[in-house]
Order: C-alpha cells, then structure tokens, then sequence
C-alpha cells in the first residue's frame, strides 16, 4: 500500500477466495517491505500474553527469516541477464536498448525477490507518448485475474486495484482498472460494493482530452497487428503448479519468521533482564516502590542494576530479615543457539540446504543474516531461472507488440531467449574445476571444445570452437 497521508485502506474483495488470498499476501508483503511491527506485536501477544509482552519492552524487528531467504536465493539479476533473438533486435534488448534504459533489469531484483516471498508477481507495461516502455511492480494483492482454461496458470484478464487522485477533489480514492483483451475492452472502475465507470476522469486522449467512457474495440490501448488486445502485463510464478495463484505456499516460512522474531525479543529480554544472579529478600520492604504505567494490570517495579545498591528496611514483622540471590534465570548464548537450529530448520522449508549455509565456528549463522555458499547460490539459480526465463521472454514479447501498437515499430513478438549470468565461483572452485578439467583433457576423455565449455559456463559448442578457432589465428598472427 503506498506510504501516502490520508490514503483510505483498500476495499475488500467480494470473493471470499480473493479476500483471504490478500490477506495472506499482504502479510507477506508487510514483512518483505519492513512494515510488520504490528504483525509482530500480535504474535508476542498471541505467544507470551500482554503482561509478558510489556515486561520485554519495545519490540525488535532486527530478525526477519522471509526476507533473508529472499534475499540470498534471488541471485538472477545480480548481473543484467542477455536476452537475444535470431533476427537481432539489438536496440530492444542489447546493451543501452530500450529495455535496459528502461531501467527494466534494476527493477527485477526486487521482482525476484517478491515472487520467492509471495509465490508470484506482476509486472504492468505501459508506453510513453516517446515511444519507451515503463514498468511498474504490481502485488499480486491488488489483483483480481482470469486464466484461460488451456492455460490456468496464465492470466487473460486482469483487474487491478489502484490508488487514484480524484481530479476534481484531490482526494486519494481506490479504483479498479479493468484490462479485458479478448473484449478488447479498457476501463477505470470506482472500487466499493457497487462499481461505476469513471474512466473519463482518470484517462486522456495524446492530446490531454479526457475520453467519453470505455475504451472498447478499435480504442483499445494496445492491439496487435490482427486486432487482438494486449493484456500489458508480465506474470511470474515461483513454482509452476498449474494454478494461477499460489498464496499460501512456504506458510510455514512465514509463520517460522514471526515465531523465530518473538524468540529474539525474549532473548532479548533474558539477555538484558535476566542474565544475571537475581536477588531476593525476605521481611523486607523496598522502599520507593512504584506502580508502572501499563495498558493491562499494573505492576509494582523499581529500576534495578548490577552497579547500584539496593537499600532494604526491615518490615513490621517480627521475622528475622534475609537476603539472598538465584542464579541466572536464562542461558542467553543457549537460548541463541537453540534460536538458530530453529532458523536452519524454517530454512529448509524454503528448500535451502543446510549444506548451503555457509558456516563459522562450525555453528549456521543466524537467520537474520543468513548467508548462502557460491553452490548454494547455484542450487537456486538452476531452481528460479526456468520460472523467471518464462515470464521474462513473455515480458519481452508483450513489451515489443505494445511498442509496435504505439510506434509503428515492427519488433520480433516472440521467440526471445533469455541467459542469466553465472553466478561467480570462488578461488578455490575455480582451482578444483580447472585442474580437473585438464586431468580429463590430458586423459583424452575429452577434447578442447568440450573443456572450454565445462570453463566457461553457458557457452555453447559452436561458440567455444570459433572461441578455439581464433585463439589459433591469434597464436599464427604472433608466433610471425
């Protein structure tokens, strides 16, 4: 939801399937933007009770274990990826093309990282009166779709909820775009029990002239060279599944983080408050005792440390006063421990191996700041990159129809290839693979193509023979 002052909350679906799918997603949403204190504070309440909450003072929201995740198996667009096509379209997708100064490659790392988090993301494209496309993130928790029954897992129609800025009162209001392909049909929706067209409100012609009502027909925004719509929309699943939305995959990863960030706070609280001897009196009354401020019961405290003297008196009783004190009441490094098994454990639940977690002291770091191995990193690129690969070169096709629909350009609409980078090994893998790569070679088990490509990941044969080819021509040219 956009951080804007006085922005009403967003309507509530009417159907109960996409009420809870929201819901869902937007609690995912919260943790993966930092916005999930309150959603912590009802798990505190929910695990230690209000009192207990209170005594552990302000929430820490130092660990969240979904975000981390996504952030380490995201590795795609660490490096802009190359998309290529067989009749060339350099100016679209090669280096300094429309695409990259489109800034579309930068936005795809944090897409990544939302489609790990919440199963899937949208991409909404749109072109400007210069002819260069835009792109938007879209939540799938502000969108309402309809699959094919060919493809169910692909969108045919989508309407999203979008925040609008009411011409006429300046008010921020929710409204529905409606974007219908098939119907070759566009329009701008009030949201609310009952929806009435606006479209002529929020929708110009090129030249600044609010339009009389729907787009429909030959009006549609984007329209391929037959008169078919455009749905200007790029969609990415984590995981295919053969449906189109998957909200409650990995829950165990979003309830782990909220249970593993209450286990932090109360390490926190037994760090500060209980991990040294407590002391105790007997027939003693402890003078300037006061009652705390609280929204629950009150409770009877005074500031106490391991520095200051505690002055006691003797109560009205005949009994004989006594003093003492109890060990600690918590083992901090042993509660941080026990955290961390958990975190490793919840890991695993997003398919990072235990392996992968590179580790210190023979101990997994911490959740909060887990950190995967270059073959962990692997692992997930080999895992991500079909699913991205799909939605990437389908955004690169929409991308190109709508420029040909605004510009008259005339861009391949399909067939785009897109190659992630490798991710980089480390000093001693790279050691390892060369040395057993020239035991093969002088083993002639394979010849000098076949090593070129096991070195250089990605390359295929007919580029690693004119690789070999030229290094020849180069060697004749400097050996004359």
């Amino acid at each position: 939801m956009p951080f804007l002052p006085n922005v009403p909350p967003p309507p509530i679906p009417t159907s109960q399937d996409d009420q809870q799918r929201f819901e869902s997603t937007r609690q995912r949403e919260r943790l993966m933007s930092g916005v999930w204190q309150g959603d912590l504070q009802r798990e505190l309440v929910a695990q230690l009770g209000r009192i207990r909450t209170n005594a552990t003072g302000s929430s820490d929201m130092s660990s969240c274990l979904l975000r981390s995740i996504a952030l380490q198996l995201a590795v795609l667009y660490d490096r802009a990826p190359i998309v290529t096509h067989p009749f060339g379209a350099e100016e679209l997708v090669g280096a300094g093309g429309l695409l990259e100064s489109a800034g579309l490659w930068q936005l795809m790392i944090g897409v990544q990282q939302q489609v790990i988090a919440l199963n899937e993301m949208l991409m909404a494209v749109a072109i400007s009166p210069d002819g260069r496309p835009l792109y938007r993130p879209v939540s799938p928790s502000y969108v309402v779709a309809e699959a094919s029954v060919e493809q169910p897992d692909e969108p045919i129609s989508v309407r999203e909820l979008r925040l609008r800025k009411h011409p006429e009162t300046g008010a921020y209001v929710w409204a529905w775009d409606c974007w219908f392909p098939r119907d070759r049909h566009f329009s701008v929706r009030t949201a609310g029990s009952t929806e009435t067209d606006v479209t002529s409100l929020y929708i110009t012609t090129a030249d600044g002239v609010p339009v009389s009502g729907p787009l429909e027909g030959d009006d549609y925004p984007y329209l391929n060279p037959d008169g078919s719509g455009i749905l200007p929309f790029g969609f990415w699943h984590s995981i295919r599944t053969g449906r189109l939305w998957n909200p409650y995959l990995n829950q165990e990863v979003v309830s782990g983080s909220l249970v593993a960030a209450v286990g932090y706070n109360f390490w926190w609280h037994c760090l500060r408050d209980a991990s040294y001897p407590q002391r105790y009196a007997v027939s003693c009354v402890i003078p300037g005792l006061g009652l705390e401020d609280s929204d629950t019961a009150p409770r009877s405290s005074i500031v106490t440390d391991p520095s200051t003297i505690l002055m006691l008196s003797q109560d009205e009783s005949e009994s004989q006063p006594m003093l003492g004190q109890w060990n600690p009441a918590s083992d901090p490094s042993m509660l941080l421990e026990c955290l961390q098994h958990y975190e490793s454990r919840i890991a695993q639940y997003a398919g990072i191996s235990p392996s992968d977690i590179q580790r210190q002291s023979g101990q997994a770091q911490s959740g909060y700041a887990i950190s995967l191995s270059q073959n962990g990193k692997r692992e997930a690129r080999a895992k991500y990159a079909p699913q991205m690969e799909r939605g990437d070169s389908a955004l690169v096709g929409t991308t190109a129809a709508m420029l040909n629909s605004v510009t008259g350009s005339s861009w391949p609409t399909s067939g785009y290839s897109v190659r992630y980078a490798a991710v980089p090994k480390s000093p001693t893998e790279l050691d390892a693979e060369r040395r057993h790569v020239l035991e093969l070679l002088e083993a002639s088990l394979i010849d000098r193509a076949d090593a070129l490509m096991m070195l250089s990941p990605g390359m295929t044969r007919s580029e690693a023979l004119a690789r070999l080819e030229a290094i020849r021509r180069l060697n004749i040219s400097t050996a004359a």
